[in-house]
This record gives structure tokens, C-alpha cells and sequence, in this order.
């Protein structure tokens, strides 16, 4: 049996999932499908696969920085099969020799963009549907987007994870295995997700508007910090790039409603994020990082939590 863990919240990791569906169904094979999101924890394994024998697991764009780490590597050390994990994002080298003594076969690199652009050279996936999964993955990821079906899909992928907040992922774990079948410019196309599309971007546009609301500009040792809220209706990477596209600042941070943080940068800034998730104990790429609070925002109280929030960073780092 071959189990397929992927990340749930964004379209590197659905992609990353869809390749993989795609070479199972080519072969034959039988497969499982777990879309998992560091919100829940030591699930991002799940346990029943220590159940499975002669399980193959495939773990794709989930980081190995993860804050329940431990527990994660305890779970793989049960499993009765391979455990194949690849991945992008900024780890250690304790983290790595902690995979590798659970004989996890780890494939990473922190510079190719995205991983589902190492899925498909892992795994030397060839052909044109295969080379569309990843490359819309890699806009996605390094934001640079180009193609409107991808845009598409960044925007289902946030309404299906605001609607799909804890496991099981359904919806998204279905849009997977379309994607795979018909690749993704292809799926677009669907009635139904056409009409979700509108429908959704409808109410994202009134929650965009909201990020410009709330936004608090801070120094943060000789930075311009621009810190906004966001509900959960869009995405970190959405409402971050709208506070770039309208306010001048040298690092963006967007605090959801429900706790998690996304940090980015200015095109011309070369802050490295990383050092700043990993306060909240979070991590990412330098471009791009992300971490949760702990604990649900309203919109009421974020003024309150802005500022202790960049009180912590400002103590906590340095330029």
C-alpha cells in the first residue's frame, strides 16, 4: 500500500499530492491520500499507518521543522515499510539526524522553489500533465504566478481549507486527485468550480478590503514593519500580497483570526523571515515564513495583539 501525506494549505502541496496520485494511478497501484496541515499536530502522521504492513509513505511539502517533530519521527519509527520524505523548506541538522535515525529517506533542498518541483524530478515523473502539476506548485510556492488556472486554484484551495478547517479534507483531497486525472488547467474548467470561484471571490474581496483596515506600521530596528489582520476566508500569501500592493513597508505580517502568522517581505528587502517565525515557533523559507499564535484573534482585541506581538520579535531579533 502506498500512503501519500502532503500539505493541505496551499497548492505546492496539493500539486506535490497530485503527482503522486497520478504516477499510482499510471502503475496501478493502490494508494492513500492524507492532506495534513501543522495545525493538527502529531496527525500530520497519522497513526493508522503504523498499522498498514508494507506500507511505502510519501510525505511531500511538509516541513520537518515541525513544532510536534518528535512525535511525528516516534510514528514513523512504528511503521512496518519505507517512509520516503520530500520536502523545500529551511530544517537542522538535529532534525535531519533524527529522520535519519528513524531511517526516513530524506530528499531536500531549500533552494528549488517547491516541492512539488522535486516530486517530479524525485521521482522522474515525465510528460505534460506531470510538468503542469509542478509547475503550477512552483508559482504558487515562489509567488509568481502567471497562469490564470493557477490563480484559479489558489483561490478554491483557500475557500476549501476555510471550509475545511480540521481533518478530514474532503473537498481538497478530491480537488487532488482531479487535478491529477485532468491537470490543472483542465479542472478549472468544471461547472461547479466555476461557480465556487465567483462565489468565493465575492467574499474575498470584502475581506482583502479589511487587511487595509486594520494595518499598523511599527519600526522594528530600522525596518518598517507593517503588521494587518486578516480573516480566515483568505489565505496568509492573499492577504499579505494586498498589504504589499498598498502600503510601503519592509516586512509584512498578517495575523489571522485564527491565530495563524504569515510573514513576508518587500521585493527589495533581503531579511531572511525564517529567524522571525521561528520566534513563535514557526519556520518557512527567508521569503516567506509562517507560525501560529496559539490562539483565535477577534477583531476587536488585534490592535492589543499586534503590539505584543512586535514586542516579541523586536526582543527577539536582530538585523
Amino acid at each position: 500500500m502506498n500512503v501519500i501525506i502532503s500539505h493541505s494549505a496551499d497548492l505546492d502541496g496539493v500539486s506535490s499530492a497530485a503527482l503522486l496520485i497520478r504516477k499510482f494511478m499510471e502503475s496501478g497501484e493502490p494508494y492513500l491520500v492524507y492532506l495534513r496541515d501543522y495545525s493538527d499536530g502529531e496527525e500530520v502522521y497519522p497513526t493508522e499507518i503504523t498499522r498498514i504492513p508494507d506500507v511505502r509513505v510519501y510525505i511531500a511539502d511538509i516541513s520537518t521543522h515541525l513544532k510536534h517533530i518528535d512525535a511525528v519521527v516516534n510514528r514513523i519509527k512504528l511503521t512496518k515499510g519505507r517512509v520516503e520524505w520530500t520536502d523545500h523548506h529551511e530544517t537542522t541538522e538535529e532534525i535531519k539526524r533524527s529522520l535519519i535515525s528513524a531511517s526516513v529517506e530524506l530528499y531536500h533542498d531549500k533552494d528549488s522553489g517547491s516541492a512539488s518541483v522535486l516530486v517530479e524530478k524525485r521521482y522522474e515523473l515525465r510528460g505534460e500533465i506531470y510538468r503542469q502539476i509542478a509547475d503550477a506548485g512552483f508559482q504558487a510556492d515562489t509567488l509568481k504566478i502567471k497562469d490564470d488556472y493557477v490563480r484559479a486554484l489558489v483561490d478554491l484551495i483557500d475557500y476549501f481549507n476555510y471550509l475545511e478547517k480540521r481533518i478530514p479534507r474532503v473537498r481538497l483531497e478530491r480537488l487532488a486527485v482531479q487535478i491529477a486525472i485532468k491537470g490543472p488547467s483542465e479542472v478549472v474548467k468544471e461547472d461547479d468550480y466555476v461557480e465556487l470561484l465567483k462565489h468565493y471571490r465575492d467574499l474575498k474581496q470584502k475581506a482583502l478590503e479589511e487587511v487595509l483596515e486594520t494595518v499598523r506600521i511599527y519600526d522594528l530596528h530600522g525596518y518598517k514593519l507593517a503588521i494587518a489582520y486578516a480573516t480566515s476566508l483568505v489565505s496568509g500569501t492573499q492577504a499579505a500580497s494586498k498589504l504589499e500592493e498598498n502600503v510601503s513597508a519592509d516586512l509584512y505580517l498578517i495575523i489571522k483570526d485564527e491565530g495563524g502568522m504569515s510573514f513576508r517581505r518587500s521585493k527589495a528587502c533581503r531579511v531572511n523571515l525564517v529567524p522571525l517565525a521561528n520566534i513563535f515557533g514557526g519556520g518557512g523559507h527567508e521569503y516567506a515564513a509562517g507560525a501560529d499564535l496559539g490562539r483565535t484573534v477577534a477583531r476587536d482585541k488585534f490592535n492589543r495583539v499586534a503590539d505584543e506581538v512586535y514586542e516579541r520579535i523586536k526582543s527577539g531579533w536582530r538585523p
